[in-house]
């Protein structure tokens, strides 16, 4: 029998070995799944106003389940609405369950939100559509009488990689190619280049400063907007460095050209997948394509390293395309209690308007603004509702 309980304690000395040691069971862990990453994205700012509640499943004295949430009540229309701990800042996260009970430990944790919240939105998103949690989801929120909406997000480009360097350009079309290698002889032309991977804590801190830097220039230089420039995701970044660089999950990595950091990568290495998850480069240089030198060296490191896969992150932007990557679909769903279905529909519609969905919202709109008019009509048919002129 599985057993569910809810703490907002992320800090009991036991709960992060338990935590880790279970994600390391798990087909597909993934670094923000990882209990210091979690941690790191416990500011006020963060969590915007949500508290913790996290789920616990345990099953003869072992824990088999954990759904890291954050809980915010809203006041208008009045309900709870649940998320993963970090949504917004992670490309993709899922629950951490021990394989084989997915349905089981998932179901456990619908029962119990059932029994505490009368009225909730659960928001679970960027989950790998090929994750045995998706079935369950769909499985076990319908089968409670829920409202279940799944969305397709973008997907994850991602390379296979192989045993040898020449193997897996071999599969690189020309073109790119011949590019990569003709900015590289023009940079070395100038002066010495070479990639260089951070081995002391204090340089990789120093690197990400860097990082911080180039990528607020860069983005101001084309009049857009870095996330960068607000203290609190500086923070997030410089907490997870510190937590995750010395189990050599968060790595930094910089290309160097005569002493100088022309371009700068966050990245994450675990389970034999490497997440090339924030990057950066010298507008100045843009014109020698450092971003496509950057990802060539990675890729060599990657497979020098025994990677399996190189993971482009979250999006489908042009110059990961470029490698004619394999594409990971991601799902967001949104489930809702059918209770209080006036307030239903509003959730659904503001849900719908924060994810992009115009063909959604419309139709609930037509229906709330049906509703509303019938409401009148009957108002002043039966003399409760008078018009004021």
């Amino acid at each position: 029998m599985i057993k569910i309980t809810i703490t907002n304690d992320i800090d009991e000395p036991s709960l992060g070995r338990k935590w880790n040691n279970l994600l390391d069971l798990a087909a597909n862990p993934l670094p923000f799944q990882r209990h210091e990453w979690v941690k790191c994205c416990l500011g006020r700012r963060l969590l915007r106003g949500g508290k913790l509640f996290i789920l616990l499943a345990v099953s003869d004295n072992e824990l088999v389940g954990i759904a890291p949430f954050i809980k915010r009540d809203i006041f208008f229309p009045a309900h709870s609405r649940i998320s993963f701990i970090g949504t917004g800042y992670s490309d993709y996260f899922d629950f951490i369950i021990k394989p084989g009970l997915e349905e089981a430990v998932i179901g456990a944790f619908v029962d119990e939100i059932t029994r505490r919240l009368k009225n909730f939105e659960i928001e679970l998103r960027n989950i790998f559509s090929s994750s045995l949690s998706t079935k369950a989801i769909a499985k076990d929120m319908v089968s409670a009488k829920l409202c279940v909406r799944r969305y397709l997000q973008d997907g994850v480009p991602y390379l296979e990689l192989l045993s040898s360097r020449e193997d897996f350009y071999a599969g690189v079309k020309a073109k790119l190619r011949s590019d990569i290698e003709r900015q590289k002889r023009r940079l070395q032309k100038a002066g010495e280049l070479k990639l260089i991977e951070c081995v002391e804590l204090n340089e990789a801190l120093a690197a990400l400063e860097d990082f911080f830097s180039l990528h607020i220039k860069r983005w101001e230089s084309n009049k857009g907007y870095s996330a960068y420039k607000f203290e609190y995701m500086r923070n997030l970044m410089r907490s997870v460095l510190k937590s995750l660089f010395p189990e050599k999950i968060a790595k930094m990595y910089y290309l160097e050209h005569n002493n100088k950091k022309i371009a700068v990568c966050f990245a994450y290495s675990m389970n034999g997948r490497f997440i090339y998850y924030a990057p950066s480069y010298d507008s100045e240089y843009a014109v020698y394509s450092p971003g496509k030198i950057l990802v060539s060296l990675l890729i060599d490191k990657a497979i020098e390293s025994g990677m399996r896969e190189f993971d482009f992150g979250i999006g489908n932007e042009a110059y990961k395309l470029e490698w004619s990557p394999k594409n990971r679909e991601l799902y967001t769903f949104h489930i809702f209690s059918k209770r209080n279905r006036p307030e239903v529909f509003i959730i659904k519609m503001l849900s719908a308007i924060r994810a992009g969905y115009a063909y959604v919202i419309l139709p609930r709109l037509r229906k709330i603004v049906f509703l509303v008019r019938l409401w009148r009509f009957m108002r002043r048919k039966t003399g409760k509702y008078r018009r004021f002129e």
